[in-house]
């Protein structure tokens, strides 16, 4: 899936468990970038089939 935070787009890393049940990982800049992100500042956008 991918995803915004703020002005960024990522794609959410959902084979990850983030450090709580309110946040999950998502991967920035081409997956250099690897943030926990809380749930409430994502926005989802698209899902994409791999």
């Amino acid at each position: 899936m991918r995803c915004t935070h703020g002005h960024a787009f990522g794609r959410l890393l959902t084979g990850q468990i983030a450090s709580n049940s309110k946040s999950i990982l998502a991967s920035f800049e081409n997956g250099s970038r690897v943030e926990e992100v809380p749930l409430t500042e994502l926005e989802m956008i698209e899902v994409v089939a791999l």
